[in-house]
């Protein structure tokens, strides 16, 4: 049985982050971060919600939250989930050479801020959460 498609734009994307610099040291060769989004990018490019995965999850496990009418709804809202890095679609250790011992969500969020500027143009405006991911939450927000 197949699962049919949903009734709303989605669109699957690799964000090509070069060499990319961690935080703790050492670097992340040939840096890509997987994503897919949700509904459309409204002309003022502030519709978006970053809904990031948790720790081995991947956007494909987020999926069922998003839908007409609910809290995460596509017709309303421009939906991106980046997956993080070693989560078996993004950079990881399994993949990549010489792979930093320590890759932090600071290294996650920073790489998922440059998604959002250049290949949309956008500053979120809301940060959706789960669980584990809610450490990515509170490393979104500005301080006080």
């Amino acid at each position: 049985m197949t699962e049919a498609s949903p009734a709303w734009p989605v669109q699957d994307g690799v964000l090509e982050l070069g060499d990319l610099p961690v935080e703790r040291g050492g670097v992340i060769r040939g840096a890509r971060l997987v994503w897919q989004a949700h509904g459309t990018l409204n002309a003022a490019r502030d519709n978006v919600i970053v809904y990031p995965t948790s720790y081995t999850a991947t956007h494909e496990d987020l999926t069922w939250l998003i839908g007409p009418d609910g809290v995460l709804d596509p017709e309303r809202w421009f939906i991106v989930i980046p997956d993080m890095f070693s989560s078996g679609t993004s950079s990881g250790a399994a993949d990549t050479e010489d792979y930093p011992a320590v890759v932090t969500m600071a290294d996650n969020i920073h790489a998922q801020h440059r998604l959002l500027t250049s290949e949309f143009h956008a500053i979120t405006g809301a940060i959706a959460s789960r669980r584990e991911s809610s450490a990515a939450v509170t490393s979104w927000m500005p301080p006080p």
